[in-house]
């Protein structure tokens, strides 16, 4: 099963799309974070969703973020993003992302 299909994945837009509407976004880097460790694929998918809705200096730690083309755009500072795999816990694809611009 898709993991964007899931029931979790549908109940975490729908919490970013009510908290989108709030000033400050206070949650829109969580529900990131909780998209991205929901399964490969999704933290790029999930990232192009939000990047509309992210500050300067919003940041996510992924887990599970193996997707290789998930890390060719976050690691890109041409989309706008500072990112680096972390040696916490090796093995589980642990991402940190900083939204630059």
């Amino acid at each position: 099963m898709n993991t964007l299909e899931t029931g979790n994945v549908a109940s975490l837009l729908d919490k970013l799309h009510q908290d989108a509407h709030v000033a400050d976004h206070a949650h829109v880097e969580k529900v990131m974070a909780e998209i991205e460790a929901s399964g490969e694929g999704a933290g790029q998918w999930a990232t192009k969703l939000l990047e509309p809705h992210l500050r300067t200096g919003a940041m996510a730690l992924g887990g599970n973020a193996f997707d290789p083309q998930y890390q060719a755009y976050v690691r890109d500072p041409a989309n706008g993003y500072l990112s680096q795999a972390l040696a916490i816990d090796e093995g589980r694809g642990n991402e940190f992302t900083v939204r630059t611009r």
